[in-house]
């Protein structure tokens, strides 16, 4: 088994892109400021990054924190911006998918009713763990799932089939979008409108973001999730070619390397 590791660079990529591909406007080479950021599943993000390199666990009076501060109470999250709001926990929690499983359930009990699945998150998490190791394969990414996955039923696995599908006949954009829409509950739309924007085009930033852009529904949550994936993909270098960011960068670097110095102890211990 590859020794896994995670990098401060992949994870501040990944912050930046996604607040970028939230921002951005017809113009690539737009600059901004995190404050700017307003979409609320983000700020919870942000909360969620800050309590973690700082506590290492996510509890009861963190959650408390997030009802008060953000009116965010059961169902009142999609589970695509659920996505957004918890990423950081999913990134946290690399490695560790024992643990994890046991967040995701806690996390069900504090934002979403009994019944949710949240099969979309694993296959997410997945996809973020085969990027994170390098051993991602396009072509491949159902096989990839299956084998991740310990108990399934194949209707959970049709949305990523039908992902994949899409990727290798290569269907327009907005074909691709109709049969996304028929196919999979809006809820959880904007998780596998992102999977389908990244992987086909994993290695081109702005081309990915500006297609992200063109989806009807869940657009916002489409264009995050697509931005986080780039970032863990691509990392930190590529992003200055064509957006300037202006933001308090050694206090968000900071954070980072809390972040990961905390991973690391957690995966040490």
């Amino acid at each position: 088994m590859s020794l896994i590791y995670l990098q401060e660079s992949k994870i501040e990529a990944s912050f930046l892109i996604a607040i970028y591909a939230l921002n951005m406007g017809d113009n690539l080479g737009t600059t901004f400021d995190l404050s700017s950021v307003e979409f609320i599943p983000l700020k919870i993000a942000f909360s969620v990054l800050n309590h973690l390199s700082v506590e290492r666990e996510i509890n009861d009076e963190f959650h408390q924190k997030i009802y008060n501060e953000y009116s965010i109470y059961p169902d009142s999250l999609s589970l695509s911006e659920g996505a957004i709001a918890f990423f950081p926990l999913f990134l946290f929690y690399y490695g560790d998918n024992r643990n994890l499983d046991k967040k995701l359930e806690l996390i069900k009990d504090n934002y979403f009713s009994s019944n949710t699945n949240l099969n979309s998150w694993k296959i997410l998490i997945i996809i973020t763990n085969l990027i994170l190791r390098k051993k991602l394969e396009i072509d491949k990414i159902t096989l990839q799932t299956v084998s991740f996955l310990e108990k399934y039923t194949l209707e959970e696995l049709e949305a990523i089939k039908i992902v994949e599908h899409l990727i290798r006949e290569k269907i327009y954009l907005t074909e691709a979008e109709k049969i996304l829409q028929a196919k999979i509950d809006n809820h959880e739309l904007g998780i596998y409108q992102a999977l389908y924007s990244f992987l086909c085009l994993p290695n081109n930033i702005p081309m990915s973001l500006s297609r992200s852009k063109k989806f009807i529904h869940q657009q916002e949550t489409t264009r995050i999730l697509t931005g986080f994936l780039l970032g863990l993909y691509n990392g930190y270098s590529p992003i200055y070619s064509f957006v300037n960011f202006t933001y308090q960068e050694k206090a968000f670097e900071q954070i980072i390397d809390q972040f990961v110095a905390q991973w690391r102890g957690k995966i040490a211990q």
